[in-house]
């Protein structure tokens, strides 16, 4: 049953494989194997929150006791980096971090351990940062309101995007006030970055679209401003 949920999980065929696995649970629910596997195929799915779960319950239970030869990757490491995974897509940053320590801890030569680590502690730490300068923030905005929106303005750029950041912000920062004729264009992450002289070197049709429509705006009297984001 695990072989076959595997199989159609490959294959895209979540549910069938979903199935499948629940019934190796069933006939065997003490060893840790199927839920695993669960867990696995929820992560590849982007499910994160059953993905924890279920890689959870694995660590409670029992690896196989059988004549074939098991791997610690596969009953040790695996579960613990669908944990520190699935634990740091949600934003809960401290227990992925923590999962990955356990990883480092049993196998420290493990390229994924390494990997998780790293990436975990770097998560860990910027959501502190954000989470301290927020406080912050907050604390001096009582006093001296320009103050805290000087602050706020300080903070890197790769961290604009917490929504925190932004929440703080659209209470704290006086709003942009735009003329009658103005056209703000918002353009989502793309591939690559970009501006209006990149249709000389060449550039995605939605992209090159919005260059010429903003020369059309503009000729027609309008302020256009792009937001761009490149999605670094």
């Amino acid at each position: 049953l695990l072989s076959i949920g595997e199989c159609l999980k490959v294959l895209g065929r979540f549910d069938e494989a979903e199935n499948a696995i629940l019934e190796a649970i069933k006939l065997n629910p003490t060893w840790s194997t199927a839920y695993i596997e669960l867990a696995s195929t929820y992560n590849t799915q982007h499910f994160w929150g059953r993905s924890v779960e279920w890689a959870e319950v694995a660590l409670t239970k029992e690896r196989p006791k059988t004549n074939y030869v098991t791997s610690d990757i596969d009953y040790t490491l695996k579960p613990l980096s669908l944990l520190s995974q699935g634990y740091l897509m949600l934003g809960r940053y401290e227990p992925a971090y923590r999962y990955a320590q356990k990883m480092c801890a049993i196998s420290p030569a493990f390229p994924n351990a390494q990997l998780a680590l790293e990436t975990t502690k770097e998560a860990h730490r910027l959501n502190q940062f954000v989470e301290h300068a927020v406080e912050l923030i907050v604390e001096i905005r009582h006093k001296d309101r320009q103050a805290a929106v000087k602050i706020l303005d300080a903070i890197p750029e790769s961290l604009a995007d917490d929504i925190r950041i932004q929440q703080l912000r659209s209470t704290i920062c006086p709003p942009n006030v735009w003329s009658n004729k103005s056209v703000v264009i918002y353009c989502p992450p793309a591939y690559e970055a970009w501006s209006p002289n990149s249709v000389y070197k060449g550039i995605g049709g939605s992209e090159e679209a919005v260059i010429y429509l903003s020369k059309e705006l503009v000729k027609l009297g309008y302020e256009v401003t792009e937001a761009i984001v490149t999605g670094k």
